[in-house]
C-alpha cells in the first residue's frame, strides 16, 4: 500500500500532446505507465474497484492500438500503397482524443488525498481512504474507449499490397464480411475517413476483372454464312443498293440477309442520302437487322451527323448489351468520341437503360476516366443524369470517385450545385471526399451558399468538418450566417461549431449576420455566447458594420444587447457621428438611446461634436432625440461655436427654430465675438429670420467688423442688400492686418470698410453698391 501510495502521489508527467511524430512514443509510454498505475491501484484498494480495473484494461488496449498506429506508419514504404499522410490526417482526431484522455486520467490518478470532515468518511478504524471521483473516471473511460475504437477502426482500413481494393463500392465497405467490422460508436465522420483510407490509393489501379456478359458463338455459328470470307470484293450498283436500303425501311429480315449473302456493299448510302445501311437499321431501332449488316462487314466507325460512331449510336439507342457485345467484338473503336467529345461510356453512363452494357465496355477496354470536351468523366456524367445504378457499378470498375472538372468540381460538387440530396448522400455512402476545398468553397460551405439545407444536413452528418475554411477563408457558420439559415446555423452550433471562428478579413459570423441585417441569427449567435463587439481587421464591429449598411434592425438589436455604442476603428470617427454623417438618422436615433456619447469634439474636427452634426446636416428628429436624451443645445466647441452656429452656416432654418425651441440661446458670440449673424451670410432667408428674431446688424467683433463686413468679403450680393436695405453701417472699419503673424502679435494694422474689403476680394459691383448706397434717399 505505501509504494503504491509513493506510485500514486508523484508529480504528474509532461505530457507529449503533438501528434504524431516524436510524442508518439512518448505518448505510448504514457498509456503503459498509466495501465500499471491503474492496474496496481484496483488491485491494492477497494475504492471504486471495477471502475478502476476497467481503465487499466482500457489503457491496456489504447496501448496496443498506439503501438499499431506506430508500426503502421514506420512500415508503409513495404506494406501500404497510400500516401502516409493520409493515414496521419485520418487518425489525428481519435489520437488527440486518446491524448487529451490519458492527460485526464494523469490527472485524476494523482488526486490522492487523506479524508477531510467533508468526506463522510469514518476515520476511526486507522484505515486510509482513497477519495474518487468515479462519475468523472466514468466519463473519461467512456470518451477514450469511443477513441480507442476509432483509431482501431481507422487502422483495420488501411489496404495492404495482399488485399488491393478496387471497389468504391461503400455499401460493401460497410457489409461485406472480408472487410472492415465497425461499431456503432464509431461516428458518421469516422466512417467516412475510414472509407477514404479504404479506397485511396496512389499509382494506377489495375483494370478489374470484368467476365463477358453476352455468349455470342451461337450469334456467330448462326450468321457465319454472313460473315464476309477475307478478300471478299462487294457487289456495287445503284440497283441493288437501292434495294438494300429499301429492304432496311420495310423491316424485311429475309431480303436484307438475301442481298448480303450476296455481298451487296453493306456500306453504301443510296443515292441523294448520307445514311448507310447500317446507320438506317439503327435509326429503325430493329436490332435484327443491325446484327446482320454488322457481321456482314458494315463500316463500324461511321459516323452521324453529331459525330457519333455507330457504337456511340447503338448505345445512345438503349441497344441491348448482346448488340453492344457484337459490336465490341467486330472491332467497333471502343474510345471513340462523338462531337462533344463523348464516348460510348459516356453515353452508356448517362443511359436510363438497366443491363450490363456499362460491364461490357470495360470488359472490352473502355476508359472509365476518359474526358469530353467539358472534362466530365462518364461518373459526373452519371451524376449529372441520376443513374445510381451507373454510378456504383462505374466505382466497382475502378473510376476515380475525385475526378475534378475543369472548374475543379468534383461528381460530390456537382451533385450539390444539381441541389440533390439523395445523390449528395449516395456518393457520400460512395466515399466521396466531402472536405475537398474548390475555389472559395467546400462542399458543405457551398451547400449552404446555395441555400440547399438539407444537402447541408446529409454533410454533415456524413462527417464534414464543420469548421473547415476554404481557400478564400468562407466556413460554414459563416456561410450560414450570409445567408440566413438558421436550421443549418442550429446544427452546426449544436455539433461544436465555433462561433468564434475568424473568416476573411477578420469576420465573425456575428459580423456577416449584421452585414446582412440577419436579426435572427444575430439573435441565435448571442444565445449561443458569441462576442458583441469583435472587430474585423479593419477595426470594425458588427455594429458598425450594420450602421454602414443601414441595417436598422441588426443595428437596433445589437445596441439593445449591449453593444459599444461609442466604438471607433483606429483613425476612424465613433459609431454616432458616422451614422450622422452617413445620413442613418433611425440608426443614429437608435445609438442615442443606447447611451452613445454626444459632446465629445470629432477626431478629425474639434468644432464639432455629434450634435454639431447633426445640427449641420439639419437632421431634427435626431436632433430632438439628443436633446430629449438630456443633451446641452449650448454645447461649445472650438471656437466658441454651439449647434446653432452649424444650423445657421448650414442653412436649416427649421433646425434653428428647434434649437431656438429646445432653450438654445440665440445671442451666443464666438470666441472672435461675432454673433450668428456673421456666419449666415450666405443665406439671405436665414438672415431675415436671424433679424426677425432679434439680432443686431450693426454688432461689431473684437476686430470691428459686422456682417456686412462679412457678407461684403464673401461676395453675397443678396446679403449685403438686405442688409443695406436694413440700415447697416457702411461706414464701419474692421482691422485688417497684412499677415498672420501680424495678427497672432497684434501688430499693425489698417482699417478696411466693407465697400474696400468688397472691392480688395475682386467682388467690384459689391463695393460699387455700397458705396453708391449712401446716396440713396
Amino acid at each position: 500500500l505505501h509504494s503504491c501510495l509513493r506510485l500514486l502521489m508523484c508529480p504528474a508527467m509532461d505530457f507529449p500532446g503533438r501528434l504524431p511524430g516524436a510524442g508518439l512514443a512518448d505518448l505510448i509510454r504514457t498509456s503503459q505507465l498509466l495501465t500499471d498505475r491503474y492496474t496496481l491501484v484496483a488491485n491494492s484498494l477497494n475504492t471504486a474497484p471495477v471502475t478502476l480495473a476497467a481503465l487499466a484494461k482500457e489503457c491496456r488496449a489504447v496501448t496496443d492500438a498506439l503501438r499499431r498506429f506506430k508500426y503502421l506508419r514506420d512500415t508503409i514504404p513495404e506494406t501500404l500503397v497510400f500516401d502516409p499522410v493520409l493515414l496521419d490526417q485520418s487518425c489525428y482526431d481519435a489520437l488527440n482524443s486518446i491524448s487529451n484522455s490519458l492527460s485526464s486520467l494523469d490527472v485524476y490518478s494523482t488526486r490522492i488525498r487523506p479524508a477531510t470532515s467533508d468526506s463522510a468518511v469514518d476515520m476511526s478504524s486507522g484505515h486510509l481512504t482513497i477519495i474518487w471521483n468515479e462519475d468523472s473516471l466514468k466519463h473519461i473511460l467512456h470518451q477514450i474507449k469511443t477513441s480507442r475504437q476509432s483509431l482501431a477502426f481507422l487502422l483495420n482500413c488501411v489496404p495492404r499490397l495482399s488485399e488491393h481494393v478496387t471497389s468504391k463500392n461503400h455499401s460493401t465497405f460497410m457489409h461485406s464480411s472480408r472487410l472492415v467490422s465497425w461499431d456503432c460508436a464509431i461516428s458518421p465522420a469516422v466512417l467516412n475517413k475510414g472509407s477514404r483510407l479504404r479506397l485511396s490509393t496512389i499509382g494506377p489501379r489495375p483494370r478489374p476483372d470484368v467476365c463477358p456478359i453476352s455468349d455470342l458463338s451461337e450469334v456467330h455459328s448462326a450468321l457465319k454464312r454472313l460473315k464476309p470470307p477475307p478478300g471478299t470484293l462487294y457487289q456495287q450498283s445503284m440497283r441493288t443498293t437501292k434495294d438494300l436500303h429499301d429492304a432496311i425501311d420495310r423491316g424485311d429480315e429475309a431480303a436484307v440477309v438475301k442481298l448480303l449473302l450476296q455481298r451487296i456493299d453493306p456500306t453504301a448510302p443510296r443515292l441523294g442520302s448520307k445514311l448507310s445501311p447500317l446507320r438506317r437499321a439503327l435509326n429503325r431501332q430493329i436490332p435484327s437487322l443491325v446484327t446482320f449488316l454488322a457481321v456482314a462487314g458494315a463500316d463500324l466507325e461511321d459516323r452521324g451527323d453529331e459525330g457519333d460512331t455507330i457504337l456511340i449510336t447503338a448505345v445512345k439507342y438503349r441497344y441491348s448489351d448482346k448488340i453492344i457485345a457484337l459490336l465490341c467484338e467486330l472491332g467497333a473503336n471502343i474510345n471513340a468520341v462523338d462531337g462533344l467529345g463523348c464516348s460510348a461510356i459516356h453515353h452508356a453512363a448517362m443511359s436510363a437503360s438497366e443491363d450490363d452494357t456499362l460491364a461490357v465496355l470495360v470488359h472490352a477496354g473502355a476508359d472509365v476516366d476518359r474526358r469530353d470536351l467539358g472534362t466530365r468523366t462518364p461518373l459526373i456524367a452519371a451524376v449529372q443524369n441520376y443513374r445510381f445504378n451507373a454510378i456504383e457499378k462505374l466505382l466497382e470498375y475502378g473510376a476515380d470517385l475525385e475526378a475534378r472538372l475543369q472548374n475543379g468540381r468534383t461528381a460530390l460538387h456537382v451533385a450539390i450545385s444539381m441541389r440533390s440530396s439523395p445523390m449528395t448522400e449516395f456518393l457520400s455512402d460512395q466515399g466521396a471526399y466531402l472536405d475537398r476545398r474548390v475555389n472559395e468553397h467546400t462542399a458543405l460551405t457551398y451547400a449552404i451558399s446555395t441555400a440547399c439545407p438539407d444537402i447541408a444536413e446529409v454533410l454533415v452528418e456524413a462527417g464534414a468538418d464543420i469548421d473547415l475554411h476554404s481557400s478564400k477563408g468562407n466556413f460554414p457558420l459563416l456561410a450560414a450566417a450570409a445567408v440566413g439559415d438558421l436550421r443549418t446555423m442550429k446544427l452546426l452550433l449544436s455539433r461544436g461549431a465555433k462561433y468564434d471562428a475568424v473568416g476573411s478579413e477578420g469576420y465573425l459570423p456575428i459580423h456577416m449576420a449584421a452585414h446582412k441585417n440577419r436579426v435572427e441569427v444575430l439573435q441565435l449567435l448571442f444565445k449561443a455566447g458569441s462576442p458583441i463587439d469583435p472587430t474585423t481587421d479593419h477595426g470594425e464591429t458588427p455594429l458598425t458594420i450594420a450602421m454602414h449598411l443601414g441595417c436598422f434592425e441588426a443595428a437596433q438589436f445589437l445596441i439593445e444587447v449591449g453593444a459599444d455604442v461609442d466604438h471607433s476603428a483606429p483613425g476612424a470617427e465613433r459609431i454616432i457621428c458616422q451614422a450622422l454623417k452617413a445620413g442613418n438618422t433611425r440608426i443614429a436615433i437608435a445609438l442615442i438611446r443606447g447611451g452613445a456619447d454626444l459632446i465629445t469634439p470629432l477626431l478629425r474636427n474639434a468644432s464639432m461634436t455629434p450634435l454639431h452634426l447633426a445640427a449641420h446636416y439639419g437632421q431634427n428628429d435626431v436632433l430632438a432625440t439628443m436633446v430629449n436624451a438630456g443633451a446641452d443645445p449650448d454645447t461649445r466647441t472650438w471656437p466658441g461655436f454651439t449647434p446653432l452656429f452649424s444650423a445657421v452656416k448650414a442653412g436649416h432654418l427649421a433646425t434653428v427654430r428647434l434649437l431656438i425651441t429646445a432653450g438654445a440661446y440665440l445671442r451666443v458670440r464666438s470666441t472672435s465675438g461675432a454673433n450668428l449673424l456673421f456666419f449666415g451670410t450666405a443665406e439671405p432667408a436665414m438672415m431675415k429670420l436671424l433679424i426677425e428674431l432679434g439680432l443686431d446688424i450693426h454688432e461689431r467683433d473684437h476686430h470691428g467688423a459686422t456682417p456686412l463686413h462679412y457678407a461684403a468679403v464673401k461676395g453675397h450680393a443678396a446679403t449685403v442688400k438686405l442688409l443695406l436695405q436694413r440700415g447697416a453701417r457702411v461706414v464701419h472699419a474692421s482691422a485688417v492686418f497684412e499677415t498672420l503673424q501680424d495678427y497672432k502679435k497684434k501688430g499693425p494694422y489698417r482699417q478696411g470698410t466693407a465697400a474696400g474689403l468688397a472691392r480688395q476680394n475682386g467682388h467690384i459691383k459689391i463695393a460699387r453698391l455700397i458705396e453708391g448706397w449712401k446716396f440713396k434717399p
